[in-house]
């Protein structure tokens, strides 16, 4: 943290590296390197709202990890850049499709056993924690940490890529890509991919206009169009329940829904 705080550029990175190996060791199959990496969450310094317990479970070491990142580094560029990063590492269309060719059923044999329940919490607690970071910021009063053109840019992508997806989870839902007994790389990338979309807009509806990079009157234009895109995603039917759901439009743009309670169920069941 002080090296951080002296040395903002190189020291975040080192924050981040060690941040990136903690949080591949919580979602290790192997439960030994988990729980060494939850006994090292666990001596974090803590908020008062997470109860300090010697040994934790795997997804409590999540949100301490990411708390604690919230708390200490809300005013680094770095890590509202990672949040984001870390939503958004696979593009879902060529996902969706590559998974498609592969023309196989995939009910018990999963290619990787963990991106069914870790995954999704891991999307859904930086989704929360991003939320949180621009939350401080507002609460500091401080000019926002985020990079305008990173985020227009961002919120381009996004609009001309949606309606792509649309088709592409279409002609996946017809491959029993996207259900109940469908594949959870898809799955676990287009969960991730919109809670991406998600943050983008609270990161847009949080920032006041004159913040707003000049040349950017039809920002409002630009939500609409990704909000109806994403509606016609939630139209498309047999979707897996947890897409349903982060879909509503009641929860797509709400602080107070966790989205994740089903993946947190099953890894509460495996461990």
């Amino acid at each position: 943290e002080r090296m951080a705080l002296e040395h903002q550029g190189e020291g975040m990175e080192v924050v981040l590296r060690l941040t990136r190996a903690t949080l591949a060791l919580l979602q290790d199959e192997v439960r030994e390197p988990r729980s060494q990496a939850t006994r090292f969450a666990a001596l974090l310094p803590r908020i008062a709202s997470i109860v300090q317990y010697p040994d934790i479970h795997t997804t409590a070491a999540l949100r301490i990890l990411l708390a604690y990142l919230v708390d200490r580094f809300w005013w680094s560029p770095t890590l509202w850049k990672y949040f984001l990063r870390t939503l958004y590492p696979d593009d879902p269309v060529s996902t969706i499709s590559q998974h498609a060719c592969t023309g196989s059923t995939h009910l018990f044999e999963q290619e990787e056993v963990n991106v069914f329940a870790e995954g999704l919490t891991l999307a859904g607690l930086i989704k929360n924690s991003f939320r949180d970071l621009v939350n401080k910021q507002c609460a500091e009063k401080k000019t926002p940490v985020c990079n305008n053109n990173y985020l227009m840019a961002a919120i381009e992508e996004a609009r001309e890529k949606l309606p792509l997806l649309v088709l592409t989870v279409e002609k996946g839902r017809h491959e029993g890509l996207l259900g109940v007994t469908g594949y959870s790389k898809p799955l676990s990338v287009l969960y991730s991919f919109l809670l991406y979309v998600d943050c983008l807009i609270y990161q847009l509806q949080n920032l006041h206009h004159s913040h707003l990079p000049a040349g950017n009157t039809m920002v409002d234009e630009k939500i609409e169009d990704i909000k109806c895109s994403l509606l016609q995603v939630q139209k498309v039917p047999a979707l897996h329940p947890i897409l349903q759901s982060v879909l509503n439009p009641t929860c797509l743009y709400s602080q107070q829904q966790d989205l994740h309670v089903a993946a947190n169920k099953s890894i509460q069941q495996r461990e």
